[in-house]
């Protein structure tokens, strides 16, 4: 293999120093009230959220260089307000119906089981918000039964207002530890304010 010509290789290193280094720049969802604050050296991209019931909203965070398959997610969905005359209603129905169900968090994980191949399961709590936190390897093709063993994923659920906001963050399994301390701060990122 031929050395790489000197002037090729300054072009090179030039080319990536110009990359922008971003600071963390909140975002807002005005309907939602969601805010998004990135850490240093992700940028925050507005997605179309999947098709949702109500409000919702989806934003991608990724460094620059990142391929398309890492980095992180986060999408919410939120319920309509209810107002004054239903409030009570909606409080009656809501406590009857828990008595007979298993707790959010148990739903939730069995919702992101039929989806990926779960590795761990703790409850998340932080300032108040309640959470689910998981680690897991997606499967092959989506939703079949072969494991993709490159890839790691965390998928934390927050119980935010009235819905649920899901931060799902992705690394090669050989990078996935030393990316956890930014796929922590982008989970404290995400807040809900009215």
């Amino acid at each position: 293999m031929k050395p790489m010509p000197m002037r090729v290789l300054a072009t090179t290193v030039l080319m990536l120093a110009a990359v922008p280094a971003h600071s963390a720049e909140t975002v807002r969802d005005e309907a939602t009230g969601l805010t998004v604050t990135p850490p240093d050296g992700y940028v925050v991209q507005r997605e179309t959220p999947p098709v949702v019931i109500h409000e919702g909203v989806r934003f991608a965070l990724r460094k620059p260089l990142d391929p398309p398959s890492t980095g992180c997610t986060v999408e919410a969905q939120f319920l309509p307000s209810i107002d004054e005359t239903s409030a009570a209603l909606g409080r009656a129905l809501s406590a009857r119906s828990q008595q007979a169900k298993t707790s959010w968090r148990d739903q939730a994980l069995l919702q992101i089981m039929s989806e990926v191949a779960v590795q761990s399961s703790r409850p998340y709590s932080r300032d108040g918000i309640e959470g689910l936190d998981v680690e897991a390897w997606p499967h092959r093709d989506g939703a079949g039964s072969e494991i993709n063993r490159t890839t790691r994923m965390r998928i934390v659920v927050l119980k935010l207002g009235n819905g649920y906001t899901n931060v799902t963050c992705r690394a090669a399994t050989a990078d996935f530890a030393t990316r956890r301390a930014e796929f922590d701060a982008v989970v404290r990122g995400v807040r809900l304010s009215r």
